[in-house]
């Protein structure tokens, strides 16, 4: 006897940030590199579903060679789904690209220097940084990036009417990354 067996990559990593953000973790460390591990787990799990909506919807051939908030905005066009980058859950998810292309395309480990207070020192020669681990990779702003993930994934899958088999699992948290039939 055979099976086919799908594998969901954006259920695999939102159920990642799910068990992360439902177990607390204390240690500064561990939160900035968990917080680092969810917001690129995050912007996957929205490139893997948005490629797949792209695909089942088939209007467009090369999606693949977009970046990821084009791929957003043109699957939003093809739904009528109103993407305003300025406004919540959008802003959420422009600062989650940011984050993640920051963590991926690393430059330099010299993010900027701090005081023995902790705080950022801004002047001739030293800028606030682009992004604060402390703040970016922070258990809240991943409990944002998470829901925001959730919200606009579930807009864009109703935007072009697929079925509900496809997103249905952004509401309800129970995520199946295999599904053998």
């Amino acid at each position: 006897m055979t099976f086919r067996v799908n594998f969901y990559a954006e259920q695999a990593f939102l159920s990642f940030v799910k068990k992360y953000l439902n177990n607390p973790i204390f240690d500064k460390d561990e939160i900035v590199e968990n917080g680092a591990m969810c917001a690129i787990a995050c912007a996957a799990s929205i490139e893997a579903m948005v490629n797949s909506l792209l695909r089942q919807d088939g209007r467009f051939r090369h999606f693949d060679e977009l970046k990821l908030a084009s791929k957003i905005e043109t699957l939003a066009d093809f739904g009528n789904v109103e993407v305003d980058w300025g406004i919540q859950p959008w802003q959420n998810i422009a600062r989650l690209i940011r984050v993640r292309n920051w963590l991926v395309h690393y430059k330099s480990s010299d993010i900027g220097l701090i005081n023995s207070e902790g705080e950022w020192i801004t002047d001739s020669l030293n800028k606030y940084p682009k992004i604060d681990p402390d703040t970016d990779l922070s258990r809240e702003t991943v409990e944002k990036f998470y829901n925001s993930t959730r919200q606009i994934l579930k807009e864009l899958a109703v935007g072009i009417q697929v079925d509900s088999f496809f997103y249905e699992f952004l509401d309800t948290e129970q995520y199946e990354a295999f599904l053998v039939g």
